[in-house]
């Protein structure tokens, strides 16, 4: 009933061969499933690959043995793609790869690299979020932004807030993910303002639905991301 680390290693290479030398690999976590120990997510996690493409990062998982963290692992500008990380020895990330398509390939990850290294059809913005319980935005740690410009957080009324970035979030192409959901508060986020210069985050007391400034922890992430036209 607790973290552990989990060491990923092994060589990430592009389709033709060529190792993904100095390139920034995220795990961002997004669930854990068979330890009801643990109820807040594991950190977002940045790793780089080194100039021969070498991946060497380690990750938080469950103790509990069946029990895993679930995480969305993207490379490059490919896809995210997700595996369930268990407690164990040390593992790559072509065998991760290999274990959430159910495939025997041993070279998985050039041949997702291979299929998914268009751009993004979207731009993102993602963040890790800490504050107190007061009426006061929280304090951002940016983790990506490819918006054309830097959203502002505001504090807006009790359990309320905003990011802010004008023109920047149209309603018909913006969604938005937030964690957060410790079995005493519950944070949500949405775009829904017609104008498409912010979008809105919840924090409701789960026991009653009342809105309160629950304050943020270090774990809870928000990603914004805003589809091409």
């Amino acid at each position: 009933m607790a973290f552990v680390l989990r060491n990923i290693g092994g060589t990430v290479q592009r389709a033709d061969g060529e190792p993904l030398a100095e390139a920034r690999i995220l795990f961002r976590p997004i669930g854990i499933h068979g330890d009801d120990g643990v109820t807040i997510l594991p950190p977002i996690i940045e790793a780089m690959t080194d100039e021969d493409g070498v991946l060497d990062v380690d990750l938080l998982t469950s103790d509990v043995p069946d029990a895993f963290v679930r995480y969305e692992c993207t490379a490059a500008t490919a896809e995210p793609f997700r595996f369930d990380l268990v407690n164990g020895p040390a593992t790559t990330l072509d065998e991760l790869f290999n274990a959430s398509v159910g495939s025997a390939a041993s070279s998985s990850m050039a041949v997702l690299l291979a299929a998914i290294a268009a751009v993004k059809p979207y731009k993102s913005y993602v963040a890790r979020l800490e504050g107190t319980f007061s009426a006061a935005p929280p304090t951002v740690t940016v983790l990506e932004n490819q918006l054309d410009g830097v959203p502002v957080w505001s504090y807006f009324s009790e359990g309320r807030y905003r990011v802010t970035l004008s023109g920047a979030f149209p309603e018909a192409r913006t969604v938005a993910f937030i964690t957060g959901d410790d079995g005493y508060y519950h944070l949500s986020a949405t775009a829904r303002d017609g104008g498409g210069n912010y979008v809105s985050v919840h924090c409701v007391r789960t026991s009653s639905g009342a809105n309160e400034n629950q304050g943020f922890y270090g774990g809870d992430v928000i990603e914004i991301r805003v589809y091409d036209e």
